[in-house]
């Protein structure tokens, strides 16, 4: 985060990843157990899925790390 101007829940991190990947951010999956991180998600246009609980701006939730091992994200 150091290396962008504004942290989470701005989109400035996976804007800047999806430039250094060169990967549009729209075929990003952004996974956080924090609001925040569905939130950078959402402001980036990324897809996100939150673990733990469900957050408003969370395209999807798992409520363990298991269940997002057996989900089949294809």
């Amino acid at each position: 985060s150091d290396e962008v101007k504004n942290g989470k829940p701005a989109p400035d991190l996976l804007i800047r990843l999806s430039e250094d990947l060169a990967i549009p951010t729209g075929k990003i999956l952004m996974i956080g157990d924090h609001e925040v991180d569905s939130l950078m998600a959402f402001n980036a246009g990324a897809h996100s899925i939150s673990v733990g609980s469900k957050h408003l701006s969370s395209d999807d939730w798992v409520s363990n790390l298991q269940e997002l091992l057996d989900l089949n994200l294809e």
